[in-house]
């Protein structure tokens, strides 16, 4: 589809909403805002392209449900281990992980311009999905709801697991007085 300027809102004003929301909007797309734990996320999809749930794992399913489905809305969450499933009743689904981490909302949106997503959207969704990986200049790769448990397993191994392992290595070669 053509969307013209993309709105879009973000509940979920952490780290990673942060991010998103002003990666998007340097790339030109429009906000509607964020919302917070203490806004009332019933209306969140009216009048945006996209609604981006960018929440802990744990409560996707509890906010997508207080959100008024609406047929024309794409409603997305960041979470690399949740399906689609998580955000029913809405029906233009999807699910968009950036493989980079986000420090805070200044390093996050510079991160996530060229960055790689796992993605997955209901067919009707995906145009957009796609748009705003263009849009970033990233690169998309598909992950079926039934790999996302592995796959978010190979993404928390590569980022927590390789920077302790290179913590060790620094102990040890320190301790021998290696130059790194």
């Amino acid at each position: 589809g053509d969307w013209g300027v993309a709105l879009f809102r973000v509940v979920g004003p952490g780290r990673a909403g942060r991010s998103l929301a002003a990666a998007l909007s340097m790339v030109g797309w429009e906000s509607a805002g964020l919302l917070g734990r203490d806004d009332d996320p019933v209306a969140a999809a009216s009048g945006v392209d996209l609604l981006v749930l960018a929440t802990p794992d744990a409560v996707i399913g509890e906010v997508a449900a207080r959100v008024r489905p609406l047929p024309t809305t794409v409603v997305a969450h960041l979470s690399g281990a949740t399906g689609l499933e998580v955000l029913d009743p809405h029906v233009l689904r999807a699910s968009l992980h950036p493989l980079v981490s986000l420090p805070d909302a200044e390093v996050g949106a510079r991160r996530l311009v060229g960055a790689w997503f796992a993605v997955a959207a209901e067919p009707a969704a995906m145009g957009l999905v796609q748009r705003l990986v263009d849009d970033l200049g990233g690169r998309s790769f598909p992950v079926a709801d039934v790999d996302r448990a592995t796959y978010h397993a190979a993404a928390v191994v590569a980022s927590n697991h390789l920077v302790a392992l290179m913590g060790q290595v620094a102990r040890l070669a320190d301790a021998v007085d290696v130059p790194l």
